[in-house]
Protein backbone atom coordinates (compact mmCIF):
# COMPACT_ATOMS: atom_id res chain seq x y z
CA UNK A 1 0.00 0.00 0.00
CA UNK A 2 2.90 2.37 0.63
CA UNK A 3 4.51 1.82 -2.49
CA UNK A 4 0.86 2.68 -4.34
CA UNK A 5 1.06 5.67 -1.94
CA UNK A 6 4.49 6.65 -2.85
CA UNK A 7 3.96 6.05 -6.66
CA UNK A 8 0.64 8.53 -6.79
CA UNK A 9 2.59 11.44 -4.67
CA UNK A 10 5.20 10.95 -7.19
CA UNK A 11 2.80 11.13 -10.36
CA UNK A 12 1.38 14.00 -8.23
CA UNK A 13 4.50 16.06 -7.96
CA UNK A 14 5.05 15.03 -11.65
CA UNK A 15 1.56 16.34 -12.63
CA UNK A 16 2.00 20.03 -10.62
CA UNK A 17 5.81 20.14 -12.21
CA UNK A 18 4.12 19.71 -15.87
CA UNK A 19 1.28 22.40 -14.89
CA UNK A 20 3.60 24.76 -13.32
CA UNK A 21 5.43 24.56 -16.80
CA UNK A 22 2.76 25.16 -19.26
CA UNK A 23 1.82 28.09 -16.65
CA UNK A 24 5.44 29.47 -17.01
CA UNK A 25 5.62 29.66 -20.95
CA UNK A 26 2.83 32.43 -20.41
CA UNK A 27 5.11 34.28 -17.95
CA UNK A 28 6.45 36.68 -20.12
CA UNK A 29 2.55 37.39 -22.07
CA UNK A 30 1.95 38.06 -18.20
CA UNK A 31 4.69 40.04 -17.47
CA UNK A 32 4.39 42.48 -21.49
CA UNK A 33 0.92 42.50 -20.32
CA UNK A 34 1.83 45.23 -17.45
CA UNK A 35 4.02 47.20 -19.72
CA UNK A 36 3.17 51.24 -20.18
CA UNK A 37 2.23 53.00 -23.05
CA UNK A 38 5.18 53.43 -25.85
CA UNK A 39 5.41 56.43 -28.48
CA UNK A 40 4.74 54.82 -32.18
CA UNK A 41 8.34 54.53 -32.98
CA UNK A 42 9.14 52.60 -29.69
CA UNK A 43 6.49 50.14 -30.47
CA UNK A 44 7.58 49.90 -34.50
CA UNK A 45 11.17 49.49 -33.23
CA UNK A 46 10.74 46.62 -31.64
CA UNK A 47 8.36 45.24 -34.82
CA UNK A 48 9.95 41.96 -36.06
CA UNK A 49 12.14 40.66 -33.00
CA UNK A 50 9.76 38.09 -31.97
CA UNK A 51 10.31 39.12 -28.34
CA UNK A 52 8.49 36.52 -25.89
CA UNK A 53 5.41 37.82 -24.67
CA UNK A 54 4.91 40.09 -27.86
CA UNK A 55 3.13 39.93 -30.85
CA UNK A 56 3.24 41.86 -34.48
CA UNK A 57 0.40 43.77 -35.13
CA UNK A 58 -0.64 45.77 -38.29
CA UNK A 59 -2.26 49.29 -37.39
CA UNK A 60 -3.68 48.65 -40.81
CA UNK A 61 -5.17 45.17 -40.45
CA UNK A 62 -4.49 42.78 -42.58
CA UNK A 63 -7.48 41.47 -43.45
CA UNK A 64 -9.03 44.58 -43.90
CA UNK A 65 -5.96 46.45 -46.11
CA UNK A 66 -6.15 43.45 -48.53
CA UNK A 67 -9.82 43.48 -49.48
CA UNK A 68 -9.36 47.45 -49.58
CA UNK A 69 -6.62 46.26 -52.31
CA UNK A 70 -3.97 48.13 -50.17
CA UNK A 71 -0.77 46.85 -51.79
CA UNK A 72 1.28 44.02 -49.60
CA UNK A 73 4.41 46.28 -49.34
CA UNK A 74 2.31 49.44 -47.85
CA UNK A 75 0.33 46.69 -45.45
CA UNK A 76 3.72 45.28 -44.52
CA UNK A 77 5.67 48.52 -44.74
CA UNK A 78 7.81 49.47 -40.93
CA UNK A 79 5.33 52.27 -40.48
CA UNK A 80 2.45 49.84 -40.13
CA UNK A 81 3.75 46.98 -38.43
CA UNK A 82 4.74 47.44 -34.57
CA UNK A 83 5.23 45.05 -31.31
CA UNK A 84 2.95 44.97 -28.80
CA UNK A 85 2.30 42.51 -25.73
CA UNK A 86 0.85 39.25 -26.56
CA UNK A 87 -2.81 39.72 -24.59
CA UNK A 88 -3.17 43.46 -25.56
CA UNK A 89 -2.94 42.14 -28.84
CA UNK A 90 -6.33 39.57 -28.67
CA UNK A 91 -8.07 42.72 -26.90
CA UNK A 92 -7.23 44.54 -30.29
CA UNK A 93 -8.56 41.88 -32.29
CA UNK A 94 -11.79 41.85 -30.46
CA UNK A 95 -12.04 46.16 -29.96
CA UNK A 96 -12.47 45.73 -33.76
CA UNK A 97 -15.23 43.76 -33.61
CA UNK A 98 -17.11 45.41 -30.96
CA UNK A 99 -19.99 48.20 -31.75
CA UNK A 100 -18.23 51.13 -31.18
CA UNK A 101 -19.96 54.75 -30.14
CA UNK A 102 -17.40 56.76 -32.03
CA UNK A 103 -18.74 54.95 -35.40
CA UNK A 104 -22.31 55.35 -35.27
CA UNK A 105 -22.66 52.14 -32.76
CA UNK A 106 -20.86 50.01 -36.19
CA UNK A 107 -17.94 47.92 -35.09
CA UNK A 108 -14.70 49.88 -36.27
CA UNK A 109 -14.02 46.80 -38.97
CA UNK A 110 -17.47 47.57 -40.40
CA UNK A 111 -17.13 51.44 -40.19
CA UNK A 112 -13.50 50.80 -41.75
CA UNK A 113 -14.97 49.20 -45.46
CA UNK A 114 -14.48 51.97 -48.29
CA UNK A 115 -12.33 53.95 -46.04
CA UNK A 116 -8.98 55.36 -47.74
CA UNK A 117 -5.71 54.25 -46.01
CA UNK A 118 -5.11 57.44 -43.69
CA UNK A 119 -8.60 56.62 -41.99
CA UNK A 120 -7.50 52.87 -41.50
CA UNK A 121 -4.48 54.73 -39.70
CA UNK A 122 -6.20 56.76 -37.56
CA UNK A 123 -8.88 53.75 -36.60
CA UNK A 124 -5.67 51.70 -36.01
CA UNK A 125 -3.95 54.61 -33.50
CA UNK A 126 -7.36 54.85 -31.71
CA UNK A 127 -7.58 51.16 -31.21
CA UNK A 128 -3.99 51.11 -30.05
CA UNK A 129 -5.01 54.04 -27.32
CA UNK A 130 -7.61 52.66 -25.83
CA UNK A 131 -5.88 49.39 -25.38
CA UNK A 132 -3.22 50.84 -23.72
CA UNK A 133 -0.29 50.24 -25.71
CA UNK A 134 0.33 53.74 -27.71
CA UNK A 135 1.08 57.14 -25.65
Amino acid sequence: AKQILRRAGQIGVLITIIEAAEHYSEIPSITSYQDAPKTLSELQQNAGKRRPGYEDHHIVEQGAAGREGFPRSQIDGADNVVSVPKYKHHEITGWYNKPNPNFGMQTPRNYLRGKDWSEHVSVGHQALREIGVLK
